[in-house]
């Protein structure tokens, strides 16, 4: 189990650093209408995604225990990771960040139903998480532990790559607001840094990935 988790947990933390659904959630928290309706909905949409690629991604990587030698399937996926995070750290350093007034104005006339939409939407375009959740997933697939051990990492994938929906929320739910004051701060260093944040996730799973390929490949 402690092999496991040692190969999953650094993914399943990169996969929960994502400033964009965390400052649309906080957004969502300080609507003047139902705040706290709107978020749930938006988190039960994030959820669905990370279920649907929970499911479909374990099935399909799902190419039994890790041999004693080289793993290319798992240098391949890794590889690719590595590649993509490397595109998305280019993206991040050209692109604005943050949410424009347009986008917030129409976030605002959104029925509390639409946010599950809306949910879906930003966790399926949650690249960066992503591309962390599909290696993290043929880990967990293919690792030769007792099917617990698998269970447990893949309940802490899931629940990390949600964290930033679902405990801005429950925090509220359980605090009210009392929990608003923090929120905002955080919201506020999420939103100044975000292109730092991003930048910095992706270089350095990207390396990380890459020298994990090369293990792989190589059966180390």
């Amino acid at each position: 189990m402690d092999h496991l988790l040692t190969k999953v947990l650094p993914l399943a933390l990169g996969a929960a650093i994502s400033p964009t659904v965390l400052t649309i959630q906080v957004l969502i928290l300080a609507m003047p209408s139902k705040p706290v309706r709107r978020a749930w909905a938006f988190t039960v949409g994030c959820l669905a995604v990370v279920i649907v690629l929970t499911v479909v991604g374990g099935r399909l990587m799902t190419t039994g225990a890790h041999p004693d030698g080289p793993d290319p399937v798992g240098a391949t996926i890794k590889a690719v990771a590595a590649l993509l995070l490397g595109v998305l750290a280019i993206r991040a350093v050209r692109g604005r960040g943050g949410i424009t007034p347009k986008r917030m104005q129409k976030l605002n006339t959104t029925p509390t139903w639409g946010f599950l939409t809306v949910g879906v939407a930003i966790m399926a375009l949650n690249f960066s998480s992503i591309v962390l959740y599909i290696p993290a997933l043929h880990e967990i697939a293919t690792d030769p532990d007792d099917p617990s051990a698998q269970a447990l990492a893949t309940a802490i994938l899931m629940f990390a790559t949600m964290a930033p929906a679902f405990l801005p929320v429950l925090a509220v739910t359980l605090l009210g607001s009392r929990a608003q004051p923090t929120l905002d701060r955080l919201n506020h260093v999420v939103t100044r840094y975000s292109k730092q944040i991003n930048t910095t996730i992706c270089v350095v799973f990207a390396v990380y990935l890459a020298y994990a390929a090369v293990q792989d490949a190589l059966g180390k």
